[in-house]
């Protein structure tokens, strides 16, 4: 695996229950232009934790698939722990078979529940579906110089707006004051 490799997706598992799950997604997502990381792909004799860590840091969102066996390893705990401090955005699948209160620190997120891996493949999908279309509402400004120079030059003007209409008022009320005075003025002749 090369350093530096970007991933939209790294899909975080419990080898012993969770793998034809995690092999099944990662199928299914790479069918719709994902790039997927699943540690399976680290070949023999490679820097397993090294790659697994660079992955991490390179991935867009991190799918943890909940099985019988997930919360009791600690490896998807130490994945699951560094996808939140790096800010990932954690999906977490959970098998239905298994309650909410078993999942213990994985009960933070909403969870997606499944019952197979066709309709884990299908909720995750459309869940990134749904994160995606929210996404592209909004324009990160911090990315984007000429959206950063639109929005600054707007504030300028909506706040030269704001000084134009309170001067319109304020002169509003200096031509009542002149008026006043006119007609004090005006009275005492």
């Amino acid at each position: 695996m090369q350093e530096k490799e970007n991933y939209d997706i790294f899909i975080s598992y419990e080898t012993t229950t969770g793998k034809s799950y995690a092999e099944h997604l990662k199928k299914a997502l790479k069918k719709g232009d994902y790039k997927v990381f699943v540690a399976s792909e680290i070949v023999a004799g490679g820097k397993w934790i090294s790659d697994i860590d660079s992955a991490l840091r390179n991935c867009k969102y991190f799918i943890v698939i909940i099985t019988s066996l997930t919360v009791k390893s600690e490896y998807v705990l130490k994945e699951y722990n560094k996808a939140t401090e790096l800010n990932k955005r954690i999906i977490p699948c959970r098998y239905s078979k298994i309650s909410i209160s078993k999942t213990r620190s994985f009960s933070e997120e909403q969870q997606l529940d499944f019952e197979n891996e066709w309709e884990l493949a299908n909720k995750v999908i459309i869940e990134l579906d749904k994160i995606k279309e929210k996404e592209n509402k909004q324009i990160p400004i911090e990315k984007d110089a000429d959206e950063y120079l639109k929005r600054g030059i707007l504030f300028y003007n909506i706040s030269n707006f704001r000084k134009v209409e309170n001067m319109k008022k304020h002169s509003g009320y200096l031509k009542k004051l002149e008026t006043n005075q006119e007609k004090e003025n005006a009275i005492q002749i």
